[in-house]
């Protein structure tokens, strides 16, 4: 869960643009080893039971009666499922309830938030926390994306989990380890974000992000529009560079950045860099980067494009 745009805020105030202080990066932090130790845990959470890697399909629910199981007659149709069918979403406008079809002894051990029950009301992960329906490997979660109720299927056997190996990266670079400064945004500033289905959501602006760039040429000043990360004061960056599409993925790369200083100073280690997960899979709706976030310079650090084949979608 992202953090508030507050906790953010809270820590931030005004500053005027001055130059930016030379870069001296907190060594117990960023250094190759502890790179290398990062990208290794990145990898064992995608790697996990019911990580990014498990994800198998992604279905925009209407209002109606939705069945689900392995026969292809289902609308949404689990070709791996543990029985025919495992049941029935009823959906009437925000409300979602799923009927488990005990009738087979396939479907006995099927639960909903872990529960063994015939049937339950379910919250989206706008609400808190998505409810899930788990038939052993598989899972189904309830989500809403573009404004729209969807479940989102994971299955811990899917073939992008079992025969996934690595990512290629680019050498470690201490050069784009970079100072920045993290600036207020005005009360109520808002960022377009665009995610790859083209629908585009109104965020809170977290703060301006503005950096030097080293280039052949010298130094360019570019400012990077954040939104709230993951922990707690945290920003979270969504950028295009001229590697994008040459060398790293076409859609634009993610940097996590820790809480700014006292100073409002941050740290953006591009060594950190890493795709989105609709680099790897079809089924998810990843932000793209907004305009501002998009600059002329090759950042030629953190993880580069797998050029894995990607699900049908």
């Amino acid at each position: 869960m992202r953090a508030s745009v507050s906790q953010v805020k809270a820590i931030l105030r005004p500053v005027t643009s001055a130059p930016l202080e030379p870069p001296t990066p907190p060594a117990s932090h960023h250094t190759e080893a502890a790179w290398r130790r990062w990208h290794e845990a990145r990898i064992r959470a995608l790697t996990a039971p019911d990580g990014w890697l498990t994800l198998t399909g992604l279905h925009f629910l209407e209002d109606g009666t939705w069945s689900v199981g392995s026969d292809p007659a289902n609308p949404i149709h689990l070709p791996t499922a543990s029985a025919p069918r495992l049941g029935v979403f009823k959906v009437t406008g925000d409300q979602v309830r799923f009927i488990v079809d005990r009738s087979t002894p396939a479907t006995a051990a099927i639960t909903i938030d872990g529960e063994l029950v015939d049937a339950a009301d379910l919250r989206a992960d706008d609400a808190g926390g998505p409810s899930f329906v788990r038939d052993g490997e598989r899972s189904l979660a309830l989500l809403r994306r573009n404004g729209r109720l969807a479940l989102r299927i994971r299955d811990n056997a899917s073939p992008l989990r079992t025969t996934f190996d690595s990512i290629p990266l680019y050498p470690f670079a201490p050069q784009w380890i970079l100072r920045g400064r993290a600036l207020a945004a005005p009360a109520g500033t808002t960022v377009a974000i665009t995610n790859v289905t083209g629908f585009v959501e109104m965020q809170p602006l977290a703060a301006t992000i503005e950096v030097d760039l080293p280039t052949p040429t010298g130094m360019l000043r570019q400012q990077l529009a954040a939104t709230a990360g993951s922990a707690p004061g945290s920003l979270f960056l969504v950028f295009a560079d001229a590697t994008s599409g040459r060398g790293s993925y076409p859609g634009g790369r993610f940097l996590s950045i820790d809480a700014p200083d006292a100073d409002q100073q941050v740290w953006l280690d591009f060594n950190r860099a890493h795709n989105p997960v609709c680099a790897l899979s079809s089924f998810a709706t990843c932000p793209t980067p907004p305009a501002s976030n998009r600059v002329a310079v090759a950042i030629e650090a953190g993880e580069r494009y797998p050029h894995r084949s990607k699900e049908p979608s």
